[in-house]
Parts: C-alpha cells; structure tokens; sequence
C-alpha cells in the first residue's frame, strides 16, 4: 500500500472510529449507563491500549522529553475534554454531538490571534460567521430558544479541543507524535482514572458490569480514532486529516439515523451544512499557517 492510500485509509479510519465512539455512547446511555462511571471504566480501556502500544516504544526517552509542563498540559486538557463531551452526550443527540465538535476549527483561528498575533482575513472571518449561524440552526432549528446543557457543553468541547490542537501543532516541532498520543490518550486517561474517585464516591464498577461491551467498545474506537489522525498527520501534515475528520459528522449522523432513529430538521440540515461548510474554509487557513 503505498503513501497516498494510507493517508486516506488513516483520514477515514478516524473518521469512522469517531463517529462509532459517539453512537456506542449514546446507545449505552439511551439504555441508562451513567456517564461518570463510564468515564472511568473507558480510562482504563484507553490506559491499557495506550501503555501496551506506546511505553515499550516510549519508555527509553521519557527523561529526554523537552516541554515537560506543557506536554501535560495536553494530558489535562485531554482529560478535560473527554469528560465533558461524554458528560454532554448524555443530554444531547449523537447528531449534535458530531457536528458541534467540529466547532473546534472555528476557535482555532481565535488561539492563533492570541498565541500568534495572527489575525484573519475577510473570507476567514466570512467562515467563522457561516460555522456560527450553521451551530445556531442545529441548535435551535432557527428559534431564539435557550440550547440544552448538552449542547452547550459540546461548545465547550471545541474550545478545549481547540486549544489542545494548536498546542499539540507547536510541540510536534519539537516532539514526537508518538509521544504527544501517549501524553493525549494515555495520561489524558490516568488522570480521569486517578481523579474521578476523588470527586466521586459510589460504585464506580458494579454499576457497568453488565455493559462491559459499550465500554471497551467506547474505548477502543477512541483510541483507534486518535491513533489513525496522528498517523494520517505524520504521513500527510495537518490539513487533509483534519478535512477528512469532518465526515466523522456525516459517519455519526448516518449511523444515528440507522441504530437511533434520530433525525434533523430541514433547519437543522442547513446548519449541519454550514459547520461543514465553515469548518472546510477555517481548515485551508489553518494549512496556510
């Protein structure tokens, strides 16, 4: 298999293993999995495929890794995004849930303003408008109507996953990208593990014996979503993964549509349409930078 066709085996591969995390996800809590335990029962899924595939690899240059604060803080805010956008997808629909994460290229170009100096163009801030207008539509199907919490935790899912990637963008220079995985997946997972019975104190196991399946299925298609971007990054560079990663939205809606009888509105379909649409313009700027 040559170069070509394994940048877009990875870019769909991604694509599909995300949109299949988001329906697992809904399905398990359509059938009353509590989100909180199901956080940390995932952690130790994705901790287990992380450290078995990247530690042997790993484990020899840890001492030598530059960054140290900042590569973890790519683990927190890993952390931090997972939990609130399996937490948002409780009290939303696995529709939303893959089109607002897609939101994330319309704060990237925002970082860059701060973190850069950058500052967009016309036909750039044309993008930005058209992604907002699109998450109001799916949002609200066109009414000024207050949006659901889970909804608006998905908003705040992009801004960390924003943040995440531009970071991510600037310690690949300097780091591998293996590593910036293991630090995303892996340690972003520890930190759940170790954190949440902190905060949490019942049961954290008993309550997900019985949905075993849609943990490990959950956790799986996680790590192998993470695992075929980065892939698909280092063969191809950021922009045509991350153009590719936009059909994880259309992935998740189809199966949606199949599995959980779920539908959008012609509203609703316009603004899809628009985030695509937006998220497709704010991606050629961020390949331009």
């Amino acid at each position: 298999m040559n170069n070509k066709q394994l940048i877009i085996l990875y870019s769909i591969g991604a694509s599909l293993f995300y949109a299949l995390q988001i329906i697992i996800q809904k399905i398990g809590f359509n059938e009353g999995l509590e989100p909180v335990p199901f956080i940390f029962s995932r952690s130790v899924v994705v901790m287990i495929f992380s450290f078995l595939l990247f530690y042997p690899l790993l484990s020899s240059s840890f001492s030598k890794i530059k960054r140290k604060p900042s590569i973890l803080l790519i683990s927190i805010l890993a952390a931090t995004a997972i939990f609130t956008f399996i937490l948002g997808q409780k009290f939303t629909t696995a529709i939303n849930a893959g089109f607002l994460v897609n939101l994330r290229l319309l704060f990237i170009p925002a970082f860059m303003v701060i973190m850069l100096k950058e500052f967009p163009k016309r036909h750039e801030i044309l993008a930005m408008i058209i992604m907002l207008i699109g998450s109001f539509l799916l949002i609200t199907q066109g009414k000024f109507t207050m949006p659901n919490v889970g909804d608006i935790l998905m908003i705040g899912v992009g801004l960390v996953v924003a943040l995440q990637n531009v970071l991510a963008k600037f310690l690949m220079k300097d780091i591998s990208k293996d590593i910036v995985i293991f630090y995303r997946v892996g340690i972003g997972s520890l930190i759940l593990f170790i954190s949440i019975p902190i905060f949490y104190h019942s049961n954290l196991f008993v309550p997900l014996l019985n949905s075993i399946g849609y943990v490990f299925g959950a956790g799986l298609f996680y790590f192998l979503g993470v695992y075929f971007f980065y892939r698909a990054i280092k063969l191809a560079g950021p922009f045509l993964p991350s153009l590719f990663f936009l059909f994880s939205s259309i992935f998740s809606s189809i199966l949606a549509y199949i599995l959980l009888k779920e539908t959008l509105t012609l509203v609703q379909i316009i603004g899809a349409v628009g985030i695509l649409i937006g998220g497709v313009l704010v991606s050629m700027k961020i390949n331009e930078s």
